[in-house]
């Protein structure tokens, strides 16, 4: 490993939601960051989206949680097992012992049935690699803009890397105590929705030329965690 892993100054995040690292060999500091962990109902379970651990064959080799040692780099609680859903960008990863610093979400956030949440401001709180080996936390705010085909939240902002893992919100006192709506998972395209541009300009000869350009507009996804409440606590 070169030099030391560091937290940088940014945002003030939920003590919820910790980093998922890369191990190394040598102790309890960190090789590599690998995304955003959410701790729920208790000290030893967190939930991430598969995706990012999903190629890891030793549990041992990954932690979760932000303490700094005395020289600067940052270690975490190391893992003891990793499970992850049949179907879905969830999984939990189960600590050898407890983040004792941190207070889990206790509540699943319930949906709205008649409005599915379409147009709830939400909030996703996450990590990111700073550069300079230094993570640093990150806010993204927007709103629910539509459910797709799976039920998963489509929503108003794109994803920044390294807050997969990270959980979705109600944007309301930036407080746990409406419980937790859903894990971020990843990217969504619409081609449906396409951002058009039209320039004109001058060619050699001066005439006008009009130049159409279209851009698919990014969002991202986070699984609904209604429904999993169980599987979180007891996941087989």
């Amino acid at each position: 490993m070169q030099g030391a892993w560091k937290r940088g100054s940014s945002h003030p995040v939920l003590r919820e939601i910790v980093p998922i690292v890369k191990k190394t060999g040598d102790g309890e500091y960190v090789d590599s960051f690998l995304g955003t962990a959410t701790v729920m109902f208790d000290k030893l379970t967190c939930v991430t989206a598969a995706h990012v651990v999903r190629d890891l064959s030793d549990p041992s080799t990954i932690g979760a949680g932000y303490e700094t040692f005395g020289d600067g780099r940052i270690g975490g609680i190391r893992a003891s097992s990793i499970h992850l859903h049949e179907s879905l960008d969830i999984a939990v990863i189960k600590l050898r012992g407890p983040l004792n610093s941190v207070p889990p979400f206790t509540r699943v956030y319930e949906s709205n049935e008649d409005t599915h949440d379409l147009g709830q401001f939400v909030v996703a709180y996450g990590y990111y690699d700073q550069g300079n080996r230094r993570l640093a936390d990150h806010i993204l705010r927007g709103y629910v803009q539509r459910r797709d085909a799976n039920g998963d939240y489509i929503l108003s902002f794109p994803l920044v890397e390294g807050n997969s893992g990270a959980p979705l919100l109600p944007d309301r006192a930036a407080s746990s105590n409406d419980g937790v709506m859903g894990i971020m998972s990843g990217t969504a395209t619409s081609q449906a929705r396409l951002l058009e541009e039209v320039f004109e300009a001058e060619d050699p000869d001066g005439r006008v030329v009009r130049e159409r350009t279209q851009t698919a507009l990014v969002h991202s996804r986070a699984v609904p965690l209604a429904g999993l409440e169980e599987w979180i606590k007891s996941p087989v």
